[in-house]
């Protein structure tokens, strides 16, 4: 089945994790631990297409969400051992969006923000700007960062 996670794709990953809880593990039939039905990959990050670079990026914690022409994008992720952001896009679609130079403060500013998306049970946003140093932005995405559902 081919799902973007679109406001659909997350009310099914959410009603299947409901389900998961309140029918699958109580059954006398249940496998704890037993492989998940729906088993996605978590593709290694592609080149970012050109027509979707940015010039520069911050980690941010500002109530704005994001905007991808053309894109069902689902999520930001960082990747500190590599220095790196990862766009997720659609299920099974993953993008180096950005790098950075791994310092201790770049690490710490990408493992603050992270803990900020796992408070919020995965809740962030991604604002496009033209000019960082300007308020306006000229498109953003709320996004969740789900798991795939147990099932």
């Amino acid at each position: 089945m081919g799902c973007s996670q679109n406001i659909e794709c997350v009310s099914l990953l959410l009603w299947l994790e409901e389900r998961y809880e309140t029918i699958y593990t109580p059954h006398p039939g249940f496998q704890k631990g037993s492989k998940p039905f729906l088993a996605l990959d978590d593709p290694f990050p592609r080149a970012l297409p050109e027509n979707l670079f940015g010039d520069r990026w911050a980690f941010v914690q500002l109530p704005y969400s994001a905007w991808m022409n053309g894109l069902e994008v689902c999520a930001v992720e960082t990747d500190t051992a590599r220095g790196c952001l990862l766009l997720s896009v659609g299920i099974s679609t993953r993008y180096t969006y950005a790098t950075y130079q791994k310092t201790p403060v770049a690490t710490q500013e990408a493992e603050v923000w992270e803990a900020a998306k796992k408070a919020s049970r995965g809740l962030h946003f991604l604002a496009i700007q033209e000019d960082l140093d300007g308020d306006d932005c000229i498109g953003y995405w709320l996004l969740i960062d789900l798991p795939p559902p147990p099932v």
